[in-house]
């Protein structure tokens, strides 16, 4: 019976832990053309994200840079995180980056860079976390 309670207190503290972990959210789905996607509010202030750009159509170039706004309608032309894909990432259609130290209230991606392919499409979901 005690270690069946001990159990229970273990799951407790895993699924009340301060570390929070996000489902994915799409920044851009099926975009056909380079532009920004619509903007996104976390459901918290993640910190740390980690991101997939899924390709079809065999692109060959792809860049994507992830941008970030603490509310409004204007976003950095920086960005948070530019990633161009590399000759494997392409040929394996996917194009994964993670980055860390940037809390936003809104976040977006832009897919900068899209050439190449038979009807090539670019969908990116990322994750956030609170390390």
């Amino acid at each position: 019976m005690k270690l069946k309670t001990i159990l229970c207190a273990l799951l407790l503290i895993c699924f009340l832990s301060p570390q929070a972990l996000a489902a994915p959210i799409t920044l851009l789905s099926a975009a056909t053309a380079t532009g920004a996607g619509t903007p996104v509010q976390p459901l918290k202030a993640f910190t740390a994200w980690s991101c997939d750009a899924t390709l079809t159509g065999t692109p060959t170039a792809v860049t994507v840079r992830i941008e970030g706004n603490q509310g409004g309608a204007t976003f950095d032309p920086t960005g948070m995180a530019t990633q161009t894909c590399t000759a494997g990432q392409l040929a394996a259609g996917i194009c994964s980056f993670s980055f860390i130290g940037m809390p936003v209230s809104q976040i977006r991606a832009n897919l900068t860079v899209l050439s190449g392919g038979t009807a090539p499409t670019v969908t990116v979901n990322c994750t956030g976390a609170i390390p």
